[in-house]
């Protein structure tokens, strides 16, 4: 539903640096790898909606430990928001993309 939401909402023309962008499964599959487990983890809580001060509850880490981890993981994935961060994790789980999916329907 959100992958949805963020596609319908683009802007247009969106480039490469269009965060809610439709990355090709190898592009999303690099821009993943770049992120180190631990950061794939809190990555992973993002997209289940916690914020920064629940993830710090979950890993007993402080809740400064898991805004730099989030960071880097904007960073490190080219993403600014932790909705879109939320966006390419779920496309990670379905491995599909909702724009392919809207295109055959058409």
């Amino acid at each position: 539903m959100l992958v949805g939401l963020a596609d319908a909402t683009r802007p247009p023309g969106g480039g490469s640096e269009a965060p809610y962008g439709s990355p090709d499964r190898a592009e999303l599959t690099q821009r993943l790898a770049a992120l180190t487990a631990r950061e794939l983890e809190i990555a992973e809580l993002v997209a289940h909606g916690l914020t920064s001060q629940a993830i710090a509850d979950r890993l007993y880490v402080s809740r400064r430990t898991v805004e730099t981890h989030v960071s880097r993981a904007f960073r490190k994935t080219g993403v600014s928001s932790r909705t879109a961060l939320a966006t390419l994790m779920a496309r990670r789980r379905t491995g599909s993309r909702f724009g392919d999916a809207r295109a055959e329907q058409d």
